[in-house]
């Protein structure tokens, strides 16, 4: 199962130009991303009059192949444009412990059954959460040493009406899927992983009324 920290370092590189862009536009530079100069594509580009710059970020995830390209493309700037700047900005990601999606699975599981969204328990007089699957993780980034993550999913649930008392030979809960969206943080103590807070959950439940 593919680990989350290359979503994570995806993220973290695109949140960081953001960052550097925003800087530069801020003192009134014209952001490029992407532009061609020369043989190389560079990440950032920031033009003011005939000032120039180019931004290459560089991060700890980079292997050998890309740190060589780096370097030549500081030598291709010292040789053919003299006059415009070259940065190379270095973006490095807190180390934390490896986390994979069906870790992601078991944290919102264990919350969920914690914690049961109002939506789910309004829909009997005794609802379980049994599973969550099927997470895919929109966004992802690390904010005070935790994982803000952006996540949509299926929860199953167990829906009982009526006390163990009450239930006749052979009654069985129904079962039913629900897809469901979260933003929240996933906090890490050293040792487990589990949900810090949330402040958007959202669980659709039509299917149930239909």
């Amino acid at each position: 199962m593919k680990p989350l920290k290359d979503y994570l370092i995806k993220n973290f590189e695109k949140s960081t130009l953001e960052q550097i862009a925003d800087d530069y536009r801020e003192k009134g530079y014209t952001i490029k991303r992407g532009e061609r100069v020369g043989p190389y594509k560079v990440d950032l580009s920031a033009t003011k009059g005939d000032e120039a710059i180019y931004i290459e970020l560089k991060t700890h995830s980079e292997n050998p192949e890309a740190t060589r390209r780096i370097k030549a493309m500081v030598d291709y700037f010292k040789k053919y444009e003299p006059n415009a700047k070259f940065i190379v900005a270095i973006s490095r990601i807190p180390e934390l412990k490896e986390i994979k999606f069906d870790e992601i699975e078991t944290v919102l599981s264990d919350f969920f059954t914690m914690n049961v969204p109002s939506d789910l328990d309004i829909l009997s007089s005794h609802t379980r959460i049994d599973e969550v699957h099927e997470v895919n993780i929109n966004a992802i980034s690390i904010q005070q040493g935790n994982f803000y993550i952006t996540c949509n999913g299926m929860v199953d649930v167990s829906l009982q009406y009526g006390s163990d008392s009450e239930q006749e030979i052979g009654d069985k809960p129904m079962r039913i899927s629900f897809p469901f969206k979260f933003k929240g943080t996933i906090r890490y103590d050293g040792k487990d992983y589990s949900v810090k807070d949330y402040n958007e959950l959202k669980i659709d439940t039509d299917a149930y009324y239909m």
